[in-house]
């Protein structure tokens, strides 16, 4: 048995393979493939009008929930503006993390669950 401890979900892929490394398990496909629920996301409703860039960026780090992200702005448009000025985190994602990813504070969605902090501090992503 191979215990593995600590990682974030971002690079649970790489730990596993080297893991499978460790075991000497070699035959397996190195090539990245899509999460679960990733395929047809072109195809998938939006509750809201989106510009591409946004878009993208949400299907990206939320793939087939995106549009539950988004959902809460056709009531509130106001959930469609940017966390940071030129960037495409918006506020949804900062509602959708407290009300469903146990986010604590404003500091907690704004360092950890997006890029707006490292955006609004001048560093590169």
């Amino acid at each position: 048995m191979v215990s593995v401890a600590g990682g974030k979900l971002t690079t649970y892929r790489r730990i596993a393979l080297d893991a499978l490394d460790h075991l000497g398990v070699r035959h397996l496909s190195r090539r990245p493939r899509p999460l679960p629920g990733a395929t047809g996301l072109d195809r998938i409703p939006w509750p809201v009008p989106l510009d591409p860039v946004t878009r993208a960026h949400l299907l990206h780090l939320y793939g087939s929930l995106a549009p539950e992200v988004l959902a809460p702005a056709a009531e509130d448009p106001s959930l469609l503006e940017p966390l940071v000025a030129g960037r495409p985190d918006v506020r949804a994602q900062a509602q959708y993390a407290r009300a469903r990813e146990w986010a604590l504070s404003d500091e907690d969605v704004f360092r950890r669950r997006t890029t707006a902090w490292l955006a609004a501090s001048g560093l590169r992503v």
